[in-house]
């Protein structure tokens, strides 16, 4: 696919979601700098029927907390792509052509070592905008991002997003707003491999799904549309160990185990 750019002879984090089960590699293809598979799948030049996104207590809309004229201004500059299970919305390791705003569906953001083993980040969620950093600083993504199921994105231009900004100081500083709470969420995830512990791990990364991608249930619970399997690539642990974690704390009262779900029902004191 020329619109996918990877680092010569890196293999490629989650491939096997990707449908890539041949090889681990894919072509280096010269003269394409930016990276967004997004080019060359279905796209709605009429951006006008945006839909409107569920807000959440735990994330943070695009939309929302930008002033009004500058999102305006950015719906009307972008268009509307769709995206099958498993196609790969960015590459890490390059830049990205605009910035995106998932609108429908979820998208896993995924990284990895040398090796290829994918470590699960987290899940973005309608509403959320991924690529700002990229689209300022030229700077290249720092994950692969990997639609789960059908998905539909709003893509804007590098160059549109930033003559908006240019235009708009109070969008600016809500920019500023937005990349800060990113880069605070980075030190949290820093701080959750860091322990030793595996318990530890595990209940920092439980608060730290919750809060991004947690969905709100009654009496101050919080259920994780998460799997064990992603949980223990999150916390660098095998599934066997993680399973054992989850069902001490189930014991405890805290969680309670689902198919494909964690209900999260009290946090440690």
């Amino acid at each position: 696919v020329d619109a996918m750019v990877l680092n010569k002879g890196r293999p490629l984090v989650g491939l096997p979601a990707l449908g890539y089960r041949a090889s681990r590699h894919i072509t280096w293809r010269e003269g394409k700098k930016d990276c967004c598979l997004g080019d060359n799948l279905q796209v709605n030049s009429n951006p006008l029927a945006i839909p409107k996104v569920p807000t959440s207590p735990f994330r943070v809309d695009f939309w929302e907390m930008l002033p009004a004229s500058a999102a305006q201004a950015l719906r009307g500059k972008g268009s509307v792509r769709h995206y099958p299970d498993g196609a790969l919305l960015m590459l890490r390791g390059q830049p990205v052509s605009g910035l995106m705003v998932l609108q429908r569906g979820r998208l896993r953001a995924v990284t990895g070592g040398a090796n290829g083993e994918e470590h699960f980040l987290r899940w973005v969620e309608p509403g959320e905008a991924v690529g700002m950093a990229t689209v300022l600083t030229e700077l290249p993504i720092q994950m692969d991002l990997i639609s789960s199921g059908d998905s539909q994105a709003f893509w804007i231009g590098r160059e549109l997003v930033l003559e908006v900004l240019r235009s708009d100081p109070e969008a600016g500083i809500a920019v500023a707003r937005f990349l800060s709470a990113r880069l605070s969420e980075a030190v949290d995830l820093l701080a959750a491999r860091s322990q030793l512990r595996l318990d530890d791990r595990l209940m920092t990364a439980l608060q730290h799904f919750a809060q991004r991608n947690g969905e709100p249930l009654p009496e101050g619970r919080v259920r994780l549309l998460l799997t064990q399997e992603d949980l223990a690539r999150a916390v660098d642990a095998s599934r066997q160990r993680v399973n054992q974690a989850l069902r001490r704390l189930q014991t405890q009262g805290m969680v309670e185990l689902g198919y494909r779900c964690i209900d999260i029902r009290r946090w440690p004191v």
